[in-house]
């Protein structure tokens, strides 16, 4: 309108045409997402009315990386965006990959690589030519100790992988061993320098080996090997009197050995006393001796003409003994064997003779 100027009344009114929205770009509202739409609108620069809207179509997956799934044995992709699946197939079981294989005093053990998604594994075993194999166990663990070899044998074992209904390949070749049985050690004694092992036959043995620790050592160390399979004994000589020693034997078929034996025996290595003098006097008939080391006392042994020999006493010290028992004018013959608590020496069999004068 038109005002007057001197009084300031409205003289004249007249109407403005709209000018028109000032139309802005494109603005989202709600981003579209992989698989649902998303929503866009443009605005008046002036009156912030709404112009016009319009819809932001899905922009859909973006595929990124696989993960194995052993749980269902399936290979998942996923989409890098939004992480939902959006491709699966299916992922076959492994081959189990053979490890190792060792005769054990249980029998032959063999182990394998554990296999993802599996739930338990079939052991299967043949002989050496046959072209079929025999399931023999099912077991949930990677390892087998398989109970019922004959020794002398050679055996192949593989094994299948399963979840469910749904089974690995197999090792067509397999592991293969000859089954060779630990022998039973039966004795360790002190014998006349040395000490002396003593085990069970092994049948199918081509021979054994003997080991031996010593105190502070961790590891068997070879000491004798025995081929053939008609000795079953062997003498250390190389032990040392006053040590104690641990002995366990392990048999072998060419190439093939058993395990070592179930029983380890230990032995303190007392050497066989040298006997030095005895002699007849007013006192007694006295007997002397070189001590042993390790020793911790003596057993004194006499015979007669009976040929018996009979402990006579135990000396905890000194190397000597005074037998007041002896009679005047018999013949008697003395020896001694050195002991540490349960262990004891071997002794030297002639004895020493004297015959009583008083």
């Amino acid at each position: 309108h038109t005002e007057c100027t001197v009084c300031g009344a409205v003289v004249e009114t007249s109407t403005i045409e709209p000018v028109g929205h000032t139309t802005s770009d494109w603005i989202v509202v709600e981003k579209a997402a992989c698989t649902t739409s998303g929503s866009k609108q443009k605005v008046c620069m002036v009156c912030n009315a709404v112009v016009e809207s319009g819809v932001i179509a899905p922009k859909g997956h973006t595929p990124g990386s696989w993960e194995d799934d052993y749980k269902t044995l399936t290979k998942n992709q996923f989409c890098s965006s939004c992480g939902e699946v959006v491709k699966t197939q299916k992922i076959p079981l492994k081959t189990p990959v053979l490890k190792t294989i060792a005769n054990t005093t249980s029998g032959v053990k063999v182990t394998w690589d554990q296999v993802a998604g599996a739930t338990s594994y079939n052991v299967y075993r043949k002989l050496t030519g046959d072209t079929k194999w025999k399931r023999i166990a099912t077991t949930n663990t990677s390892y087998y100790t398989d109970r019922a070899p004959k020794t002398g044998v050679t055996y192949c074992y593989t094994v299948i992988a399963k979840a469910g209904a749904v089974s690995s390949r197999y090792d067509a070749t397999g592991i293969s061993i000859k089954y060779v049985a630990a022998p039973t050690l039966l004795k360790v004694q002190n014998v006349n320098k040395g000490v002396q092992v003593t085990w069970s036959k092994v049948d199918g043995a081509d021979g054994y080996y003997v080991y031996r620790k010593a105190p502070g050592e961790t590891k068997w160390q070879k000491y004798g090997i025995i081929k053939g399979n008609s000795n079953l004994t062997y003498k250390d000589p190389s032990a040392s009197s006053g040590i104690t020693y641990a002995y366990a034997v392990k048999a072998y078929s060419g190439a093939s050995e058993s395990d070592y034996s179930a029983h380890i025996l230990k032995i303190c290595y007392l050497a066989t006393p040298a006997l030095t003098k005895v002699t007849s006097t007013t006192s007694g008939v006295k007997f002397t001796w070189n001590k042993v080391a390790g020793a911790k006392g003596y057993y004194v042994y006499r015979r007669d003409a009976s040929g018996k020999w009979t402990k006579i006493a135990t000396v905890k010290s000194g190397a000597s003994y005074l037998d007041k028992s002896a009679r005047k004018g018999v013949t008697y013959r003395y020896t001694v064997k050195a002991f540490n608590g349960s262990y004891v020496s071997y002794f030297n069999t002639s004895g020493l003779k004297v015959t009583d004068k008083y």
